[in-house]
């Protein structure tokens, strides 16, 4: 997956001296096991870990990053950083010492840590339960259980989770809640498939006849086991989700606790969502929809409004998907309307996160929609949704998101340009791929930096061809050949072939222009080499079209001789 470079040890101690901390957050007290109004056991993340960090300055967080991660103990400036990390400790009750290997981890993270608060929040809430369970094991526990206890809780609190993990490990065997705390340390430590493991051994340690107990463990795992999916690039991660979710449905009671099987419900739909997406799978598409659509049932608009707008907008996302696979615009139009129920919900005061991402997923189904409608109405909106979208994703907090969305609209707009006399759409598109380029870089993002310089090749080639002048062409080109540096053959073969037809079209119309036998011909052995692999890969639909491209610079480059 992709992982963002460390500034340089100079940018890293103007940022530290000169970014703004925090917005008066006020630390509690650690919350307790306990029943929740819904019924379900569960131990509660304390809220203001998340309130406080997300208001946190997303420079500050990455500079306080890259210096753990790069300066050494002799280096003056070390001090500052932990003087920060000290701030952010005393707003969220945690030691100096813990947010300090918290900001460590993310350093030296092998999965994405953008967006950066997010990721903050989801270990800092990982790290503030495993001190939770160790402070919750009775008092009446076994002499070397509370020793080795006591030695977890003292290494958590000077930072050592290494050392707090080895301290539970020979006790963790045989009870489901140090067993837990294990996998709570895990997650605290991005490492997914540790942690998916240990929540389910709690689990399996946990009696049946505590179903809600059982239950909470075992949506932990799933939660876990789809991260090691999606950021850890293990596809078995997301079968080893969907029976986590599944098992925890059978255990329990949609009467009893209606708002809780609906939660790991839509739970259960965002694996097979992520599944069907990596699998390319109509089959767990439909799943997740009927997960959504099941989750729905108890989830209600007047009784828990947020959580059904984002049921709502995650069931648009997957028949946005479905609709795509299966060309099926009775999905698309579903999606929408899915989506614009959520956006009924979701506003740009109250969570403009959430809002923006409903407004992206919202463009990317209109668009859809648009490439088999001849009117532009469709595209029109499109845009209107995702210039909606770029308004809530503030670049410097989300600029994984924010390039993403700029990608979109670029595309979006290359498309309505296509359609028009005018190049106002396709300058528009040129400019909206250049943006997301600035974050897209080939260092943080190679493979969606690739695809970036596809999409803007598009785009130039369109404008080429309307102007008399062959700068945009000569552009073109360049773009696509530098996505044919990432998009490679062996990587990605159906990406590599679509570019490599691609630049072929551009090096067709170049040689057309300058009668150049050098561009026809260079231009004839990049469709060759796109048909090689849509021959192989039974490609149908690229097969014709890139076998008539190719017919017709072969029939330029003969009248040439």
């Amino acid at each position: 997956m992709r992982r963002r470079r460390a500034a340089p040890a100079g940018v890293v101690r103007c940022a530290i001296a000169g970014a703004l901390l925090l917005c008066g957050a006020a630390a509690t007290p650690a919350l307790a096991v306990g029943e929740g109004a819904t019924g379900a056991v569960e131990p509660t993340a304390n809220p203001v870990i998340a309130d406080a960090l997300r208001q946190v300055n997303p420079r500050l967080l990455r500079a306080l990053i890259a210096a753990f991660g790069t300066l050494k103990e002799t280096d003056p400036e070390i001090a500052a950083a932990r003087a920060r990390a000290a701030e952010i400790g005393a707003h969220i009750g945690f030691s100096p010492a813990a947010v300090e290997a918290l900001l460590r981890v993310l350093a030296g993270a092998s999965v994405p840590v953008e967006p950066v608060r997010e990721k903050l929040v989801q270990i800092a809430e990982a790290y503030d339960l495993a001190r939770l369970r160790l402070y919750a094991v009775p008092g009446d526990a076994a002499a070397v259980q509370q020793q080795d206890v006591a030695a977890a809780r003292a290494a958590l609190e000077e930072g050592k989770l290494a050392d707090a993990d080895a301290a539970l490990a020979p006790v963790a065997v045989d009870l489901a809640p140090l067993a837990a705390a294990r996998a709570d340390i895990a997650l605290a430590r991005l490492r997914y498939a540790e942690a998916a493991a240990d929540y389910g051994r709690a689990a399996a340690l946990t009696p049946d006849d505590q179903p809600d107990a059982k239950a909470e463990l075992l949506v932990r795992r799933g939660a876990a086991a789809i991260r090691q999916a999606e950021e850890g690039g293990d596809q078995a991660g997301f079968g080893d989700a969907v029976g986590a979710y599944r098992d925890a449905l059978g255990r329990l009671s949609r009467e009893r606790v209606p708002l809780v099987w609906g939660a790991v419900e839509s739970n259960l739909g965002d694996a097979l969502l992520a599944m069907g997406e990596a699998q390319d799978d109509a089959a767990r598409l439909g799943e997740a929809i009927d997960a959504y659509r099941a989750a729905l049932q108890v989830v209600t608009r007047e009784g828990a409004a947020f959580d059904w707008a984002t049921t709502e907008n995650n069931l648009g996302e997957a028949l946005w998907k479905r609709g795509q696979q299966e060309s099926d615009p009775a999905d698309l139009e579903a999606a929408v309307a899915a989506l614009n129920a959520a956006l009924s919900v979701r506003s740009p005061t109250l969570v403009p996160a959430a809002w923006a991402a409903s407004e992206d997923t919202l463009g990317n189904a209109l668009r859809s929609l648009g490439e088999r409608d001849a009117q532009p109405d469709r595209l029109v909106a499109a845009i209107a949704a995702y210039r909606a979208a770029l308004a809530g994703e503030p670049r410097e907090a989300m600029p994984r998101e924010w390039a993403t969305t700029e990608n979109n609209l670029g595309n979006a707009l290359a498309q309505l340009g296509e359609r028009e006399e005018g190049s106002e759409h396709l300058v528009a598109a040129v400019a909206a791929f250049r943006a997301a380029l600035e974050e897209r870089t080939r260092e943080r993002a190679p493979l969606d930096w690739a695809m970036t310089q596809n999409n803007l090749g598009n785009a130039l080639a369109a404008l080429g061809r309307r102007e008399p002048d062959t700068g945009h062409l000569a552009d073109a080109v360049a773009a696509f050949q530098a996505a044919l540096t990432e998009r490679t053959r062996d990587r990605q073969p159906l990406p590599w072939a679509m570019t490599q037809n691609n630049l072929g079209s551009a090096l067709e119309t170049l040689g057309e222009r300058d009668r150049s036998r050098e561009r026809l011909a260079q231009a004839v052995a990049a469709y060759d080499a796109a048909l090689a692999v849509f021959n192989a890969a039974g490609a149908t639909q690229y097969v014709e079209v890139c076998a008539e491209n190719r017919a017709r610079a072969a029939a330029l480059l003969a009248k040439m001789r």
